[in-house]
């Protein structure tokens, strides 16, 4: 999750429902996965087929992570992304086939591919982080983790890695 939309105030219950602490009330997003039933989306998924070039690519990155938000004004943008993403920056291939789904080219079933691995390069996911920048200037009244927002604007995203952590308890 993203960001959390509404009112200037709700920056008081955005972190806190983030964290799993008691709100007044319980805040309500879109699931990416359920996009699939926008037109807007299936329009823009027959134009652009690969699920990888979505999820890769800034601008439909962007334009995908608010269609929910433009079309139902939830309380929270987010990223349109896959828990996929990194798997490449770490020396893991993949790719997301319509039918089959998706298929890690060389899975990890052995010692010796573990040992393959390799830490991540992030320059290999830059853009899931200018896509936040992004996000983050649309004007939608956001409210940002604090340490994610200080070290984004800093144009450090690795800092944003390390430094951004919220607890789901």
């Amino acid at each position: 999750m993203l960001g959390f939309m509404g009112s200037v105030g709700c920056q008081a219950w955005a972190i806190p429902a983030a964290r799993g602490d008691p709100i007044s009330w319980p805040p309500a997003w879109m699931m990416r996965q359920a996009g699939r039933y926008m037109t807007v989306y299936r329009k823009l998924a027959e134009k652009y087929p690969s699920f990888r070039v979505r999820s890769e690519t800034v601008d439909l990155i962007v334009e995908i992570s608010l269609q929910p938000w433009k079309a139902f004004r939830p309380d929270a943008v987010m990223i349109f992304s896959d828990i996929r993403t990194p798997l490449p920056a770490f020396g893991v291939p993949f790719d997301v086939e319509d039918v089959k789904g998706p298929i890690i080219t060389s899975p990890i079933r052995s010692e010796e591919r573990l040992k393959a691995l390799h830490p991540i390069e992030l320059d290999k996911v830059h853009f899931v982080g200018e896509s936040l920048r992004i996000l983050r200037n649309e004007d939608l009244d956001l409210a940002w983790d604090q340490a994610g927002s200080e070290s984004e604007s800093e144009g450090d995203f690795a800092k944003s890695v390390s430094r951004t952590r919220l607890s789901f308890n």
